[in-house]
């Protein structure tokens, strides 16, 4: 487990993670030096940051990560050379000999000089305020894992730590509030040829209906090819209180989800309907299921374009069940921006 923060909290935060993690698992404190723009009349420059490494238990991944010898070095140590004409440097202790070859590099200590932080103009530069350099993050991961491992980042803005792993042979997993940041990681793993749904999939709750339908719109939610079903699948999940979801998706005769109710004493049955794209045919289609009898009430949910006065007025015809519609239209953003639930006719009601 590594943390990232600046040396104002990192040492109330390594009280925190020793609570969490247990003293005892604490495995180092690397100071991530760096030389960028920017001065202070007042005091030091502030030109490093902290990153707290933890472990689960005793047992755990540690690769050392080795770093290539400065021109400096190799001229001043590294004047040899061995039989096979490899440079090197030999030592003697006593009657031992020690070899170090110049091509070995060093063992990378806990404090790190040799890694920049990002400029404005660097290449690696995707407009994300909190990026960090690509080297940080492959130094992080070859030291922690092995390839086919799995990565986390739990704030992945920019993406790097999943580039990375993508770029390292290890699995990823990735996770944001911020749909930008989705978008920016998407991006960056295709590039190496990875397709979505196919290689790596998207899931999640969006903070708004607006996102929830671009992400729709662009086909990049769940595992089916169809991004539709994981609409369907969010708002049962997330939004709907007491709805069941359908786990058939293809043939599900307009169903995507049931309820129960008591009403007058009674139990009823309710149908859920969810479409990001819908017509007067598909809702008729829906409709009829609860004139049939397959259910008592039925809520068509869709976006707020697709609702038109020909819905409206066919809803309408199927008449009402206490002092609620049979058939009721819900808007995606009515539920997801606003928290609106299913109607139930009011006498002694109970959904269950």
């Amino acid at each position: 487990f590594y943390y990232h923060c600046d040396p104002t909290m990192s040492h109330y935060i390594k009280v925190m993670l020793d609570y969490i993690f247990g003293r005892e698992n604490f495995r180092n404190e690397i100071v991530w030096c760096y030389d960028s723009a920017g001065r202070s009349k007042t005091k030091f420059p502030e030109k490093h940051d902290i990153i707290l490494i933890y472990s689960k238990s005793s047992n755990y991944i540690f690769n050392q990560v080795k770093i290539p010898f400065s021109d400096k070095v190799l001229k001043e140590k590294y004047t040899q050379t061995d039989e096979n004409g490899r440079q090197c440097r030999i030592t003697y202790t006593g009657d031992r000999k020690y070899i170090y070859y110049a091509d070995e590099g060093r063992d990378s200590n806990d404090w790190w000089t040799d890694i920049y932080h990002l400029q404005n103009n660097d290449n690696e530069r995707l407009g994300y305020p909190t990026q960090k350099p690509e080297a940080l993050l492959e130094r992080i991961i070859k030291a922690s894992t092995n390839e086919g491992d799995v990565v986390a980042d739990f704030y992945m803005g920019g993406g790097t730590t999943i580039s990375v792993a993508q770029k390292l042979n290890r699995n990823f997993i990735g996770c944001d509030i911020n749909y930008r940041a989705i978008q920016i990681t998407k991006e960056r793993v295709e590039k190496f040829g990875l397709k979505l749904k196919k290689d790596f999939f998207i899931f999640g709750i969006p903070r708004s209906s607006k996102e929830l339908k671009q992400m729709v719109d662009e086909n990049i939610i769940g595992e089916e090819k169809n991004s539709r079903f994981a609409l369907e699948e969010v708002i049962v999940k997330y939004y709907l209180k007491g709805v069941i979801g359908n786990e058939k998706k293809v043939g599900d005769c307009s169903v995507d989800g049931v309820f129960s109710f008591i009403y007058n004493s009674k139990q009823w049955k309710g149908l859920v309907q969810i479409t990001a794209g819908s017509n007067k045919n598909h809702l008729k289609a829906f409709c009829s299921e609860i004139g049939k009898g397959t259910g008592d009430i039925g809520v068509y949910i869709t976006f707020a374009e697709n609702i038109t006065d020909g819905f409206i007025k066919e809803v309408k015809s199927y008449g009402k069940l206490g002092e609620i519609d049979k058939i009721q239209l819900l808007t995606i953003e009515s539920i997801v921006d606003k928290g609106n639930q299913i109607q139930l006719p009011k006498s002694d009601t109970e959904l269950f």
